[in-house]
């Protein structure tokens, strides 16, 4: 019928004018996000791992291109549910935070390069965690993420020892462990031990020497016990902890004690004898001053 067949010409149109719009709108949008990703900063900073001692001054950096009129938003992330949202620490220049430890600081090397820097002054464990330098507006979004912990310095002592022959020798070394307050203890004593090495060597089967590990309030403490020193026993002694280590170093020699103490007995004498004669110098220098100033008046 004709009226049915021009009926279904145009609604053919129609839908065709349809698909038509709805590409043309497609295509916009996609030439409106390829133009506004291309205009729009990029992080070129991957995201990375940073290890820092207590008391450091930790520095996050962020190298930006064509950051333009947007600014560079740094954020934290709870350590303890890394769902929530995180913790705005600043907006450009502009600090979020009350925390006077931390500060932002930005440079650029080029016209379309810059480099911005979260600054931790004396950061601390409590500051451990996941850290987002980031740039987005209600379209695109850009960032980069830094994971950072924090760790306590091992200590060992003394670090520099002198002993006779025969003699009983220990050594401390510790560490403190960022584990959470509530862990169990047998949690806790599955935790990696510190380990021992003497010149390089592992101390498995050396004679006379016992290292007892522990670990106690949020600390893994080692105690090196050498029963009857030798001389064989010189050297450096090293406890290592993950990636830390640190190192004493064991004099042992006859007479080594007596020597020792020769020579700081000498340092002391040295030491002395200078205070006394710098002593002298000056009473002989006010007692010229003294006949000077007699002669003038």
């Amino acid at each position: 019928m004709p009226g049915t067949s021009q009926r279904c010409e145009e609604h053919s149109i129609a839908q065709n004018n349809q698909v038509w719009l709805q590409l043309r709108w497609f295509s916009y949008l996609t030439v409106t996000m390829s133009y506004d990703l291309n205009n729009f900063p990029k992080i070129l900073t991957q995201s990375h791992n940073l290890t820092f001692n207590t008391s450091d001054i930790a520095q996050l950096t962020c190298h930006v291109t064509q950051l333009g009129s947007h600014h560079v938003t740094w954020l934290k992330y709870d350590s303890t549910n890394l769902h929530l949202p995180p913790q705005p620490l600043a907006v450009g220049q502009t600090l979020f935070t009350v925390d006077k430890r931390y500060s932002i600081l930005s440079y650029a090397t080029s016209d379309i390069d810059t480099y911005w820097t979260l600054e931790i002054y004396q950061i601390q464990t409590s500051d451990e965690g996941l850290y987002e330098c980031k740039i987005n507006n209600r379209k695109v979004s850009v960032s980069s993420k830094v994971t950072v912990t924090v760790q306590v310095p091992m200590e060992i002592h003394p670090s520099n020892l002198y002993a006779e022959p025969g003699t009983r020798v220990a050594l401390y070394c510790n560490v403190y462990i960022n584990e959470p307050q509530n862990i169990s203890p047998a949690l806790l004593s599955m935790s990696p031990s510190i380990t021992w090495r003497f010149n390089e060597s592992r101390i498995e089967r050396l004679n006379d020497v016992i290292a007892t590990p522990k670990h106690e309030n949020n600390m893994s403490i080692s105690h090196l016990i050498i029963r009857k020193a030798q001389i064989f026993h010189s050297g450096l002694w090293t406890c290592n902890y993950k990636r830390q280590r640190r190192s004493a170093i064991l004099h042992i020699k006859k007479g080594i004690e007596r020597e020792h103490d020769h020579h700081r007995t000498s340092a002391l004498l040295s030491s002395t004898s200078s205070s006394t004669l710098n002593s002298n110098f000056y009473v002989f220098l006010l007692y010229s001053l003294s006949i000077i100033l007699s002669y003038m008046q």
